[in-house]
């Protein structure tokens, strides 16, 4: 099965890694799909923070566009398969902050100072 990148999550709190996975279960459900997301098998903790990746099948984003899930196509899909993300971890109490992954991270420049 191929997966693409869709998003990168920082979060301060483990735990929240958890609430994702709730979130991605339930909007396989709703797709009528079975392993549609998957995230990175590693988190990485620097500065107080924990990244990881969330990838996406495209079989279910054309399952979530025929359904009507999703409206258009492209970066306009990806964007709304986010929200749904972020919308789920904020009503879960998650501190979580979802991003597109083909965006720089909002903490590249603490990476950049890191690796110094």
């Amino acid at each position: 099965m191929e997966y693409v990148p869709l998003a990168s999550v920082a979060t301060r709190r483990f735990e929240d890694t958890a609430s994702t996975k709730e979130v991605l279960a339930q909007l396989e459900e709703a797709a009528r799909s079975e392993g549609g997301f998957r995230m990175s098998p590693d988190a990485q903790f620097a500065m107080g923070w924990w990244f990881y990746t969330i990838h996406v099948r495209p079989e279910v984003v054309r399952s979530m566009l025929d359904l009507g899930l999703i409206r258009g196509s492209g970066t306009s899909a990806a964007d709304q398969i986010i929200a749904r993300i972020q919308a789920g971890l904020d009503a879960a109490g998650c501190d979580a902050r979802v991003k597109r992954a083909s965006k720089p991270s909002i903490f590249a420049k603490y990476w950049a100072w890191l690796m110094k």
